[in-house]
């Protein structure tokens, strides 16, 4: 199972296809760690859980240490991992992750970060990001991860801008002994439906490129949002989720969900956005209840299509 938490609206880049207009003047999240306690143990305490801090910027919020300690003493077996730019501010400079917060971050319990790469090439990245210099500061925190313990994988939005540059994204991946690279759907929501006409692609053309990554590349671990018939955006493992990967059904509302900063239930990030998908709030008493109703409704219709 995994589960996302936005604990931070905040991040220090103008991503152009970022979901969730995220600025620097965002906020925390409007919940506390025992909301999210009292919600993972909702869920049977045998059923693997792979928690994600994101945002935002998570590494942003001044309480990141101390949200996984509390996490991983009171739920012990849980996988904790970050999705980040690994950019954060000292004294008003944008900068990398420093040494000693990283050695934090490794001693507290912090397992994996996927990290957001739009190209191999740092000036397409930076255009994309919208900050120059972006590329290089995600380079050295990785490397200080690294050093620190911490696996590293990949997360690409593929747009109209990158999409040429998918296998050299691979490459680079492999050159940095990276285990994983995500490739993810565009969604046109955010600042994504502003710069459409630029970044936009097509539902075919993406499939295609994928399609044709899955057949060739055997080196390194490929997973993709969007096309559950081509390759299964995430990998579960249990004889229920070999089933439904089998089945081709997406794993929204049974083996995923998402909490934005605002405390909102939704089943996946691709709908988050969209109100008609929110299951209530992470706060609310009667909140099993609503998860129970959804996921006994839920179709497996890939939600990141609607």
């Amino acid at each position: 199972m995994e589960i996302h938490f936005e604990i931070e609206n905040r991040c220090l880049l103008k991503c152009r296809h970022c979901s969730s207009y995220a600025t620097d003047a965002g906020k925390n999240m409007e919940y506390s760690v025992d909301d999210i306690l009292r919600f993972l143990n909702l869920f049977n305490e045998k059923t693997e859980k792979e928690i994600f801090l994101t945002g935002g910027e998570p590494l942003l919020h001044p309480q990141i240490v101390e949200i996984i300690k509390k996490i991983k003493k009171e739920i012990p077996h849980t996988k904790i991992g970050l999705f980040t730019s690994g950019i954060v501010k000292e004294n008003n400079d944008l900068c990398s992750l420093s040494p000693e917060t990283a050695k934090k971050l490794s001693e507290c319990g912090l397992e994996r970060c996927y990290f957001s790469i739009y190209s191999d090439c740092k000036e397409q990245h930076d255009w994309m990001t919208v900050c120059n210099g972006s590329f290089e500061k995600t380079k050295e925190t990785i490397e200080v991860l690294e050093k620190n313990g911490i696996e590293v994988r990949f997360n690409t939005v593929v747009t109209a801008f990158n999409i040429d540059k998918l296998t050299d994204i691979i490459e680079m991946a492999k050159e940095w002994k990276i285990s994983e690279v995500r490739f993810l759907k565009l969604i046109c929501h955010g600042r994504a439906s502003d710069s459409w006409t630029q970044i936009g692609v097509d539902e075919e053309v993406y499939r295609n490129i994928i399609q044709n990554i899955v057949k060739k590349e055997k080196n390194i671990a490929i997973t993709a949002s969007g096309i559950e018939d081509v390759i299964p955006c995430r990998k579960f493992s249990g004889r229920e989720n070999v089933l439904r990967r089998l089945l081709r059904e997406c794993p929204a509302g049974k083996q995923l969900w998402y909490i934005t900063y605002r405390g909102e239930i939704f089943p996946c990030a691709s709908v988050k956005n969209n109100d008609l998908f929110c299951i209530g709030k992470i706060s609310d008493a009667d909140i099993e209840k609503k998860l129970q109703k959804y996921e006994k409704g839920a179709s497996g219709r890939m939600l990141c299509k609607l």
